[in-house]
């Protein structure tokens, strides 16, 4: 064997002992969902700065872009909060071999404004009577009755409520929310990105773009209440009500909270990388409105094998990144499944 060949096999065990540290060159390119945007500028700032020899850069321009750009093959890898759907990955699985898989969890929180209320406890259906309209005012007695310690303290104020404006993942996990807590709500508006809201025909309804958007609007604005990611209202020091689902129980989102409801989700979906996701969102909701904080969402990242720097980075993540507040891991095992 000659000196080339021994230089292949000396590479060949290198890459097994660490995959991440030898890498083709260049920028690996990915684009998509907003909702782990912060979480991936983390990774990439010290990804980026730690002398490996590819740069790894994301533009966040909503689910729908991401899937746009890699059906056109213009972008190495995306990250989408909805899968891809059943007909979108068959089709895209014709062009090679195909990988999706959820790899960051994440929560949406319901903030509000106001003076000198530190915690308030809500539940699904007092929130969509609240979006629908007939829940006017703080004082009402079905926000009493779950805060009945703020009786005398909630002003007799009308209640105006922020939403997003713009197509949205975190409003289709919101909406959902409410449609598994409300059979009115489930038939009248429904759950999606993009819904009509009632409260906006009342004159008491308010869009903010974006997460930024909604937060802001909330901020200057007394006696109002939104829903935004769960990362924005800790950056912003904004307050987080307390939820409950079908167990009754109110809580806000702590990362061992969401694990333990992701880690029961992906079991009972029992799926691999290379598998189909479709639908498991609905499994992840319903899980954890069964048994947890009921407003947790996760993101997908997609790309096609073949370009060893994707699994690099990846290798890098699971060892050496860190989540950022607002975020929390997959469960390790399911790493392993995804690196094997």
């Amino acid at each position: 064997m000659g000196w080339r060949g021994w230089l292949t096999v000396l590479v060949a065990l290198a890459y097994l002992v660490h995959p991440y540290l030898i890498a083709p060159s260049g920028v690996l390119v990915g684009s998509g969902a907003t909702f782990p945007q912060a979480q991936l500028e983390a990774w990439m700032s010290s990804f980026n700065n730690a002398g490996f020899p590819f740069k790894v850069e994301y533009v966040g321009k909503g689910s729908g872009g991401g899937q746009s750009d890699l059906s056109a093959g213009v972008v190495d890898f995306i990250c989408t909060d909805p899968p891809l759907s059943s007909e979108l990955w068959a089709r895209l699985k014709e062009r090679g071999d195909l990988v999706e898989f959820p790899f960051i969890l994440g929560a949406v929180v319901v903030t509000y404004n106001l003076p000198g209320v530190d915690r308030l406890r809500l539940n699904g259906s007092v929130l969509a009577g609240m979006y629908m309209g007939y829940i006017r005012y703080w004082d009402d007695e079905r926000i009493l009755a779950l805060n009945p310690g703020l009786r005398g303290v909630l002003p007799h104020r009308e209640i105006l409520l922020v939403h997003r404006s713009d197509s949205s993942g975190t409003t289709f996990l919101f909406t959902s929310f409410l449609s598994l807590s409300s059979e009115e709500w489930r038939r009248s508006v429904g759950r999606g990105k993009l819904v009509r809201w009632p409260v906006d025909e009342l004159g008491r309804g308010l869009g903010g773009q974006g997460n930024l958007g909604v937060s802001q609007l909330v901020m200057e604005n007394q006696f109002s209440l939104g829903y935004v990611e769960w990362s924005f209202a800790l950056q912003l020091n904004m307050p987080i009500a307390e939820l409950s689902g079908k167990s009754g129980d109110f809580t806000v989102p702590t990362v061992e909270g969401l694990v333990e409801v992701a880690d029961s989700a992906l079991r009972i979906l029992d799926r691999g990388p290379e598998d189909d996701w479709d639908g498991d969102v609905d499994v992840l909701l319903e899980t954890a409105f069964s048994s947890g904080y009921p407003l947790v969402g996760w993101s997908h990242l997609v790309f096609y094998r073949g370009d060893g720097r994707i699994l690099q980075w990846l290798s890098w993540i699971r060892e050496e990144g860190t989540t950022v507040p607002g975020y929390a891991p997959i469960p390790d095992w399911f790493w392993e499944e995804v690196l094997e």
